[in-house]
């Protein structure tokens, strides 16, 4: 996935996320490394393109919680995941986040 083909910016974003594989019980500790209102990137992580999962991100207080699906993977590296759905609950969060790190990466810019 280039920086063309997305729907909106990505921002660094990095903490511990919490993925489990549809149809499996076990859960993976991996790092997020971006974060956008559509998806994510997380790192170290091998999963198969196409792979549906849940996403669960920790950040100071807030829990952020998705379904999403892996659109890209770069093995050994890290795979792209789009959200493809979102509680209410956790698109506040989410927005907060983005808030917080689009105004962190305009102070760096200054």
């Amino acid at each position: 996935m280039n920086g063309d083909s997305r729907r909106s910016p990505r921002y660094a974003f990095v903490v511990t996320a919490e993925i489990t594989v549809e149809g499996s019980t076990s859960v993976i500790a991996t790092r997020l490394g971006d974060l956008s209102m559509h998806g994510c990137y997380l790192r170290k992580i091998n999963l198969p393109e196409g792979a549906s999962i849940i996403i669960r991100i920790s950040a100071g207080n807030s829990v952020f919680q998705a379904i999403g699906k892996v659109v890209y993977c770069q093995s050994k590296v890290g795979v792209g995941v789009e959200f493809q759905q979102i509680e209410p609950r956790y698109a506040t969060v989410l927005d907060q986040w983005l808030l917080e790190a689009k105004t962190l990466t305009a102070d760096e810019l200054t």
